[in-house]
């Protein structure tokens, strides 16, 4: 019994650390926007826009990855900031999404219903 509560211990250890290294590198949603914008070399705005281009959905889903795996925020936050209507954004890599979610794509990154 001692070893399962050892080991539940630890788990619970790693999860808060993992959490804590979440928080330290956790940014505004909107510094994130500027920064990944700057980054594949579009304006800011056009992360925003209903465009369907490449280089752009690849900037969401770049936004998705980051925002959500690698910072914690939820994919409605994400949603929200990325001016996004209907479910939450999710980047690729999660489980198989409702049929009815957005999905990001690595190759282009264009949301499919």
């Amino acid at each position: 019994m001692s070893f399962y509560l050892t080991g539940v211990a630890s788990v619970i250890r790693d999860k808060n650390e993992l959490e804590e290294k979440r928080l330290k590198k956790k940014i505004q949603l909107d510094e994130l926007i500027r920064l990944v914008s700057d980054f594949v070399g579009i304006e800011e705005s056009e992360v925003f826009s209903k465009s369907r281009r490449r280089i752009i959905g690849k900037a969401r889903a770049l936004m998705a990855y980051f925002s959500i795996l690698e910072m914690g925020y939820k994919g409605t936050e994400v949603g929200r900031a990325l001016r996004i209507k209907g479910p939450p954004a999710s980047p690729e890599g999660e489980a198989d999404p409702p049929a009815n979610a957005w999905h990001w794509r690595a190759g282009g990154g264009q949301a499919q219903v």
